[in-house]
């Protein structure tokens, strides 16, 4: 049997990096906040089969110690500022913080910004992925 396959373009989004880091992805927090449920019940599944009744007192020290060691300022600012918005339908801080390094260190993927070596200040996004086989 063979089935079509359909393929959209991604939005494209412009995220200002001029803006205090709280304020950069809120945008896109309002824009998605409402479809973000079933992300939230995937994650705290995954919590629970993970860590099962130690979910609670180790999600909140791991969220401790990467909220006030791990992280740089201006990521954990952003996470902040999205997670204002995101919270009221359960995304909140240990979710995001889970969901973005279960991204970078699962799918060995992750990215930066930077404006060095541009000569009219324009900045750089850098994804970085590793294959793993």
């Amino acid at each position: 049997m063979v089935t079509e396959t359909t393929y959209f373009a991604p939005p494209q989004v412009t995220v200002n990096l001029d803006l205090p880091p709280r304020q950069r992805w809120k945008h896109i927090a309002l824009q998605y906040r409402d479809k973000l449920s079933p992300l939230v019940e995937y994650l705290d599944e995954q919590r629970v089969q993970q860590l099962g009744c130690c979910n609670p007192l180790a999600t909140a020290v791991l969220g401790f110690a990467n909220k006030n060691i791990y992280l740089s300022p201006d990521f954990k600012e952003e996470l902040e500022g999205f997670a204002e918005i995101t919270e009221q339908v359960g995304m909140g801080w240990e979710n995001l913080l889970s969901f973005n390094l279960g991204y970078d260190f699962l799918a060995y993927c992750t990215s930066t910004t930077s404006r060095l070596n541009s000569e009219d200040g324009t900045p750089w996004h850098l994804r970085y992925f590793i294959f793993s086989f």
